[in-house]
């Protein structure tokens, strides 16, 4: 969505999340919302983004550094202990 740019000792930008759901060999692209009036999740600081998927159990979590990027994001198959 919008480039990051060194800020400090930290990165900003815009990341735009959506999530894809590949249902009998077509993938479906939603946009990922939050809260009750329905606005599209966007993260606005590196860390940020790392934080989001550590919660949602991504690895690796890649970061898109170019406006119009794509990274697709998978939660980790192994066992999250090791």
């Amino acid at each position: 969505m919008e480039a990051p740019f060194r800020q400090t000792n930290s990165y900003r930008g815009a990341w735009k999340f959506y999530v894809v759901a590949e249902v009998e060999g077509v993938e479906h692209r939603l946009l990922f919302v939050h809260g009750r009036d329905i606005k599209a999740r966007i993260i606005r600081t590196a860390t940020g983004l790392i934080s989001f998927g550590i919660e949602l159990g991504v690895s690796p979590i890649c970061i898109p550094l170019f406006a119009g990027e794509r990274a697709k994001w998978t939660t980790y198959a192994g066992d999250p202990q090791n």
